[in-house]
């Protein structure tokens, strides 16, 4: 465990890590002053550059997951994350928030929101039933419907 860097609680599940990347200065190196090279970018030498890309979090280096629960992930980060580390995790809904994602989208598809979801649908029937009742809303009604439910 790295003691300077607290746990970090994830919502949701890490599904992969995308990437995970950190510098690592080599001790063997000469320390000489960088020199621009005229035709070509070039970069600081003595620095390894360790790269890993669409791997799964227990073949992680820089963190483990030490709790998970059905809405989120705890993780902690290893020795091997060090100022400077970069990681991208790929994290997908909890099954809860997932459901309730998609029932705010149906709900939207009465006002005319599609989305990027075209399988949610709704008969006629629903349709113009809910379009009698907001036709006659005013703004005020709106604006307390949505802002001042319970």
């Amino acid at each position: 465990c790295h003691s300077n860097i607290p746990t970090l609680c994830v919502p949701g599940r890490i599904d992969k890590i995308l990437m995970e990347s950190r510098l690592e200065k080599l001790v063997h190196s000469e320390s000489s002053k960088h020199q621009q090279h005229v035709k070509v970018i070039n970069g600081l030498q003595g620095y390894r550059l360790h790269l890993q890309n669409n791997i799964q979090p227990l073949e992680s280096s820089m963190f483990k997951v030490v709790k998970t629960t059905e809405i989120d992930q705890e993780i902690e980060f290893t020795d091997g994350f060090h100022p400077g580390s970069v990681v991208v995790l790929q994290v997908s809904l909890a099954e809860r928030a997932a459901s309730s994602v998609q029932e705010i989208r149906k709900q939207l598809v009465k006002f005319g929101y599609r989305g990027n979801n075209e399988s949610v649908t709704d008969t006629d029937e629903e349709l113009s039933s809910f379009s009698s009742i907001i036709r006659d809303l005013s703004f005020a009604d709106l604006n307390r419907i949505l802002y001042r439910c319970n």
